[in-house]
């Protein structure tokens, strides 16, 4: 999920906890889980981009990347 410990520390975990992948995924989908919670019309594309950045009023290049990817699915073509 690539967690960014110093973006996200209000949420109490550290660097080294974060080393470990599958607490950094559970950490990943934590945060996703609340932004989706708190949206009224939330989509990959604004989930994605509060992911990247809680203070973001619009959608960015990173969150419309993110949309992309999860309706191409290119991990299922491997």
């Amino acid at each position: 999920m690539n967690v960014n410990v110093e973006y996200w520390k209000g949420i109490g975990v550290s660097r080294e906890q974060l080393e470990d992948p599958k607490f950094n995924i559970k950490t990943g989908i934590k945060i996703v889980k609340g932004i989706s919670e708190r949206l009224k019309h939330g989509n990959v594309r604004k989930i994605a981009t509060l992911y990247n950045n809680l203070a973001a009023e619009k959608v960015t290049d990173y969150g419309a990347r993110v949309e992309r990817l999860y309706r191409e699915r290119p991990w299922e073509n491997e």
